[in-house]
């Protein structure tokens, strides 16, 4: 008896392995293929281009004047002059590292997206595996159930059940056959479902095993981890880092700006030409830029720590759930695996041991304790998943 249960825990081990090889070669597929994370990242592409807008000074300014004298004996007079403006030259280092900082934002982005795309994936493989599963226990049961109405049907004819009796197994025959067409369409749907997030390329996913789990960490491990590698908390720490290097931007902007050129005039045969030098003088224009942007950067930290507080208890509430629902399960499973009869069920009713309905009865309970036990497998695997998905994207 050891040495089965141990053949059979090896046994598990390995399909287990399995799926989680064939559930992660899908997964990088998809990140290759999937139609949402190619524009996404040519969104990055576009947007990273928008960024060295500005960093460089402000073209030049050409100006011509052709100017007619009256009366004509004082003669035409021309005038032309080139330009240039600068800021404060301390502004263009700033920009260029504001403008390196967006986008590495934007990498957090990026991987926001990535993350959605694959978690959304893989919760559809894997209630394609509770399917899969689902379809083989039907089956099963199709096949019983269709054993036992022959046999209700045999005995009709001796005269031994009555015709209410057949119409139950019947009835179950019917049930299981509509059970397994509905299942085998929601298996179809599912494929297509993982066949678009492949960007058009066929899947086919019939796995019947979900994939291994790590033991779960304690809390406090676990949501360093997850605090850690989260992008939109990066992205919003940036954005904070951004609104500040904004400020002492926006500062040096307020510093005067510069204007160096040459400039020409000629009139009744004479030339002038010379250097042209300016300087502005901030007044106004400036005055409530720095204060808004320390508003803005004031409402990101503010965003921070709300994102954290959700997440904490985002967090807490998934693995609270993994606890209690891992808990519940091995507890079912472990008494039900103590009164699991199922087959002396069906050797009493041929036997004669017990009536066609207390067979009937027995059989539902312990398909329905059965199902449950699936039903909360499934959950449990889906929060799980949903609780790691920051291991995704390290597929």
């Amino acid at each position: 008896m050891k040495i089965k249960l141990i053949i059979l825990f090896l046994l598990s081990l390995i399909q287990s392995g399995f799926a989680q090889s064939r559930i992660e070669e899908i997964l990088k597929e998809i990140s290759v293929n999937n139609l949402q994370i190619k524009a996404g990242s040519e969104l990055v592409k576009a947007k990273r281009s928008e960024f060295n807008i500005g960093l460089a000074p402000n073209d030049p300014f050409f100006n011509f004047d052709y100017l007619f004298g009256s009366p004509k004996k004082f003669g035409n007079q021309t005038e032309f002059s080139v330009i240039f403006s600068f800021d404060f030259p301390t502004v263009y280092g700033k920009k260029s590292n504001l403008a390196d900082m967006r986008s590495t934002q934007l990498n957090y982005d990026e991987h926001s997206l990535k993350q959605l795309v694959l978690l959304e994936a893989k919760l559809t493989l894997i209630d394609l595996v509770y399917l899969n599963k689902k379809n083989a226990e039907l089956n099963e049961r199709y096949i019983t159930a269709n054993r036992i109405y022959d046999y209700f049907s045999i005995r009709l004819q001796q005269g031994d059940v009555n015709i209410m009796d057949v119409n139950k197994a019947k009835l179950q025959v019917i049930n299981f056959k509509s059970e397994l067409e509905l299942n085998k369409t929601e298996i179809n749907k599912l494929n297509s479902k993982l066949t678009e997030f492949n960007g058009g390329k066929i899947v086919f996913f019939a796995d019947t095993t979900y994939p291994f789990m790590d033991e779960l960490p304690d809390f406090s491990s676990l949501e360093t981890e997850i605090e850690s590698s989260d992008p939109v908390l990066k992205k919003l720490n940036l954005q904070y880092k951004i609104s500040r290097q904004e400020i002492d931007l926006h500062k040096e902007l307020r510093l005067p700006k510069i204007e160096l050129g040459y400039r020409y005039q000629g009139l009744l045969d004479q030339n002038f030409n010379g250097f042209h030098a300016g300087i502005s003088i901030p007044l106004w224009e400036k005055n409530y830029t720095v204060s808004s942007k320390e508003l803005q950067a004031k409402y990101t930290k503010s965003l921070i720590e709300e994102h954290k507080n959700e997440h904490y208890y985002e967090i807490k509430q998934l693995y609270e759930q993994c606890v209690s629902l891992g808990s519940t399960i091995a507890e079912t499973k472990e008494l039900f695996s103590s009164i699991s009869n199922y087959e002396l069920y069906e050797k009493a009713f041929l036997l004669g041991e017990i009536s066609s309905i207390e067979y009937l009865m027995e059989i539902t309970y312990y398909y329905n304790i059965k199902d449950k036990i699936s039903s909360m497998e499934l959950e449990y695997h889906k929060i799980y998943t949903s609780l790691f998905r920051n291991r995704l994207t390290n597929q």
